[in-house]
């Protein structure tokens, strides 16, 4: 029998040069795996493995620094973003760059005490910006931030991510490379533009939680705008106009305090090339806004009149009791080939022969205009 342990100490006692197989990869592939770590402290990290990843992090195209993976301090953060910003190989190109200061315990105190993290989100904006870096992702949730001038100036932008941010100068941007646009939890004053004339070349945008002032208005718009998901929203007008758009979601629901009660008014809804739509209805908890929903409720679906699969999940059927308006009108839905209807399980202050009646009448409606769709489901849900 031959010594086990000869063949350990074989193992063991590679030749020189010899690497790992992970090591034996192109430079761009371990750039790749590099990329898909949650931040870049840990592809830093790799540094150690050998002389030969000493400095390929340096090179990794795709940047994300989040707080949630620093135990100590805001400080301490900062120090290794700018560490591993100014540390880079300057012949490799930045192609991503995601920055979230998360809220933990204790950074709230240095906040307090005059950690600029505004600051940090400007200098990490021009880092940007200067590097023509195309992939923004931006989150602060210890304190709001605004965009500043040179980020909603950026030319080389195609796809910007806003978190708890002030987005009122969106309006006034000049962003001719983005396609795509999320904004999450943000806030407005008056207007919220999202136009042709401001992003040019925007094919998707997701919207979810923003609220303005009172008399707010909300503007989306672009004839190359081809996927809208709207969640969450809290103004007075809204006003859409996607000629070429392809799928449109709405979510109106009552989540963190924004976009309780129905208090939006669609003065205008054109989305006439829209294949597929859902558009859920949540609860209305603001009585003095229950009567407007109904007709809201119409004009919404008129503007996409052309879809083939429609998934609604309709208003309380105790809010739609009021004017029977659906008795009285025709379905746009010409086109329709799949209906999905959510209903609530329980629907308070009503009867269940109530509430057949007006489900009977909203599936009557939604199905006059192409009595024979393929596919009905009605689904009750919680």
């Amino acid at each position: 029998m031959g010594d086990p342990n000869k063949s350990k100490r074989n193992r063991a006692a590679k030749p020189d040069g010899e690497v790992d197989r992970l090591s034996n990869l192109p430079d761009f592939i371990i750039h790749q795996i590099l990329g898909f770590l949650p931040d870049t402290k840990f592809a830093a990290q790799t540094c150690v493995l050998s002389k030969r990843w000493k400095n390929l992090w340096t090179s990794v195209s795709d940047l994300r620094f989040d707080t949630i993976y620093f135990s100590k301090n805001l400080r301490s953060f900062e120090k290794f973003m700018l560490y591993a910003l100014l540390r880079r190989d300057h012949h490799s190109t930045v192609r991503t760059l995601a920055l979230s200061i998360n809220y933990k315990e204790g950074f709230g105190d240095e906040v307090s005490s005059g950690f600029d993290v505004v600051g940090l989100i400007n200098w990490v904006v021009q880092y940007a910006v200067d590097h023509g870096v195309r992939h923004v992702y931006l989150s602060s949730r210890s304190m709001r931030f605004r965009p500043s001038p040179a980020l909603l100036g950026c030319r080389a932008l195609k796809t910007l991510e806003l978190n708890n941010a002030d987005v009122s100068g969106l309006s006034s941007a000049c962003l001719p490379a983005v396609t795509n646009l999320v904004l999450k939890e943000c806030f407005f004053d008056e207007f919220l533009y999202v136009t042709e004339s401001t992003f040019p070349n925007l094919a998707n945008l997701d919207i979810c939680v923003a609220y303005g002032i009172d008399d707010s208005v909300m503007k989306l718009s672009g004839t190359k705008l081809v996927y809208l998901k709207m969640e969450g929203l809290c103004c007075d007008e809204v006003q859409l106009a996607a000629p070429n758009l392809q799928v449109f979601k709405f979510l109106h629901k009552a989540e963190n305090g924004y976009g309780s009660g129905w208090i939006m008014d669609f003065l205008d809804v054109d989305l006439p090339s829209v294949k597929y739509a859902e558009v859920l209805f949540y609860e209305c908890v603001d009585p003095a806004v229950e009567g407007n929903i109904e007709d809201q409720f119409l004009r919404l679906l008129d503007g996409i009149r052309n879809a083939v699969s429609l998934t609604l999940r309709v208003p309380p059927l105790k809010d739609l009791k009021t004017t029977g308006l659906l008795k009285h009108q025709i379905s746009p839905f010409t086109n329709l080939a799949s209906l999905k209807l959510l209903v609530e399980k329980r629907n308070r202050g009503r009867g269940k022969k109530g509430d057949k009646k007006v489900l009977d009448d909203i599936k009557t409606y939604l199905l006059s205009g192409n009595p024979h769709p393929k596919n009905v489901d009605i689904i009750r849900v919680d």
